[in-house]
């Protein structure tokens, strides 16, 4: 008998239409009017009895606050200072102000109570002040200065917001003010006007014990609306403004585009408004009724789902998670494996399709990587041809040039750094010790220097640990002769060529500096165009450099290669980095 035979698409429509749309739809439908109600009961009943327990907190808090300046009353040697109405001589004027300034350190700013930052006492003529904290700027308003004796606050607090006083304590300390009068106990007359500075420590702890969703937000406003303490939230730019109106009791806004309940509680004594701000669709997810009735739906929903897909799962998603994990295995560049199959549906066509390819991208790889080699040891075998016409050449003229000088032993030394450099030529193999690459280029810019006198000064410094590690060969001799050809050739000012090999996190650096004139800003941009891989339609400049950027990135990949950097006027700087390679691993 024929087996039935069932399209791929078919089966997901009916798995993704039992497993997803179903039950969402059940679920969505049942669960609205519940998750009304709920949120109108938790946030209209629950919240404001939490927001009316916090500001009594805060009250009791700043009732505290309220009793401390009246330490200054218990103090007859301060209550005189205090009473002077003439002014003293400036010695007198001084020993009263530390003595003043002792007792408010001693009794409130350094006292039992932690909160308090700094205290500020104000008579008709003379101000006194002690802090727990460096601050700049004036304690004191330009317009309606507090501290007048003539203002009588007749026992009322008067809060003034910080940006009013201008005062800015020492790490941006958040802060809040409280005013009050003091009168003399012997006349009743208004003796001084205190100003107390306190954290908003205290404060914060209590609103941020209140619970709100996620993204929600806890707010504290003074009477004149002005924001004491807010959690700020990115779903709020604005409050305290028309835009929210803080009444007692819930309501309901949109801000943003998003739909807010906002919960408020005034509190008599301060006339402050706390309040919450939760956006609707969090407050839901916070619904005990919600969840519960969201659990039973959708367990229903997944047992008639899990009946249906019991049969398909195996055909569905078996093969697919074969061909998952094989594509991962591509990814990562094994390209030897293949998918079995047994199907004939589009699973099987799929499964088909992809064997085909990774079995197209194997050979393809294997002929693009050969031809590379192959490129690129022509390159290799070009650039080492490059010593013999032309360098040698020239290199042979100036030894004749110091044996006619009657200069044998440089002459000698000369000749003995070609020797060298003719077998390191000649020696076979890609891969060489780090020492022998750079005796290599000393003995070529030994040579140079013999050549270009004192237009041509070289410094080398290896790091000795590096001597153990390997190196493709002929990776700095294009690097100086970058410099020789393009600095030294050029001008008949002095050229200083700085070489260096040192050990970096993930590998070795490999760094050839001029003090040159530098590479003008257009090609350097080609130059770097080029060695990112972009198509040049100028192909006469930076070669070599290519070269050995190419066959780096090759050899070990697109982690390593050679970066250029360069300042018009300033120098070059070009810059290998290649793995840590081992005699093991070369």
């Amino acid at each position: 008998m024929r087996r039935l035979q069932v399209r791929f698409r078919t089966k997901l429509f009916i798995t993704y239409l039992l497993l997803v749309s179903l039950p969402l739809f059940v679920l969505g439908y049942l669960s609205y009017h519940q998750y009304e109600k709920s949120i109108e009961r938790n946030v209209g009943e629950y919240v404001p009895a939490i927001l009316n327990q916090a500001n009594a907190n805060i009250d009791k808090y700043l009732s505290e606050l309220v009793s401390i300046p009246d330490v200054v009353t218990r103090s007859g040697e301060v209550m005189a200072i205090l009473r002077k109405n003439e002014p003293d001589r400036v010695s007198i004027k001084e020993q009263e102000a530390f003595a003043v300034q002792s007792y408010l350190a001693n009794n409130i700013v350094n006292g039992g109570h932690q909160d308090v930052i700094a205290v500020f006492i104000q008579t008709k003529n003379r101000v006194y002040s002690s802090s727990r904290l460096n601050f700049q700027g004036n304690a004191f308003m330009q317009e309606k200065n507090p501290f007048q004796q003539e203002m009588d606050l007749q026992g009322n607090l008067l809060f003034v917001p910080p940006e009013r006083l201008k005062l800015v304590f020492e790490n941006n300390q958040p802060y809040i003010s409280i005013y009050k009068q003091l009168y003399d106990a012997e006349n009743m007359n208004p003796l001084c006007t205190v100003l107390l500075i306190v954290s908003l420590d205290e404060i914060s702890k209590i609103c941020n014990r209140i619970p709100i969703a996620k993204n929600g937000m806890v707010l504290l406003n003074n009477e004149a609306g002005q924001t004491v303490f807010n959690s700020y939230n990115e779903f709020i730019s604005k409050v305290g403004t028309s835009d929210i109106k803080l009444s007692k009791g819930t309501s309901e806004f949109k801000i943003n585009n998003e739909r807010m309940m906002v919960s408020a509680d005034k509190s008599e004594y301060t006339n402050w408004t706390l309040a919450t701000i939760n956006p609707i669709k969090e407050l839901m997810k916070e619904t005990i009724g919600i969840r519960n009735f969201t659990i039973a739906i959708f367990t229903i929903c997944l047992i008639v789902s899990a009946l249906i897909s019991i049969f398909l799962s195996q055909t569905v998603t078996s093969p697919i998670r074969s061909l998952q994990l094989l594509m991962r295995e591509v990814e990562k560049g094994n390209f030897h494996v293949s998918i079995p199959v047994h199907q004939t549906d589009e699973i099987g066509e799929l499964g088909n399709s992809f064997n085909h390819m990774v079995e197209r991208i194997q050979a393809l790889v294997k002929r693009v990587y050969q031809e590379e080699l192959r490129q690129k040891e022509a390159e290799l075998i070009a650039l080492q041809s490059q010593i013999n016409p032309h360098f040698l050449y020239n290199t042979l003229e100036s030894i004749q040039m110091v044996i006619e000088n009657d200069d044998g032993e440089t002459a000698s030394t000369m000749i003995s750094a070609l020797c060298h450099m003719l077998r390191f030529t000649a020696r076979r193999g890609d891969i060489v010790n780090i020492g022998d690459e750079v005796k290599h280029i000393t003995d070529y810019l030994y040579i140079q220097k013999m050549r270009y006198g004192k237009r041509c000064q070289y410094v080398i410094d290896m790091d000795p640990n590096t001597v153990h590690f390997f190196t493709p060969k002929f990776i700095l001799q294009p690097l100086v002769e970058n410099a020789i050809r393009h600095v030294v050739e050029k001008t008949n000012m002095p050229t200083q060529i700085m070489v260096t090999i040192c050990k970096i996190d993930d590998g070795i650096q490999l760094l050839v500096q001029d003090n040159g004139n530098g590479i003008s800003w257009e090609k350097l941009q080609k130059l770097q165009g080029k060695l990112q891989g972009e198509q040049q339609t100028d192909q006469r400049y930076g070669i070599g450099l290519l070269n050995v950027h190419s066959r780096i990135q090759l050899l070990y990949g697109i982690d390593y290669g050679l970066t250029v950097t360069s300042i018009e006027g300033a120098g070059t700087s070009i810059k290998v980095r290649i793995p840590y390679i081992t005699e093991q691993s070369k």
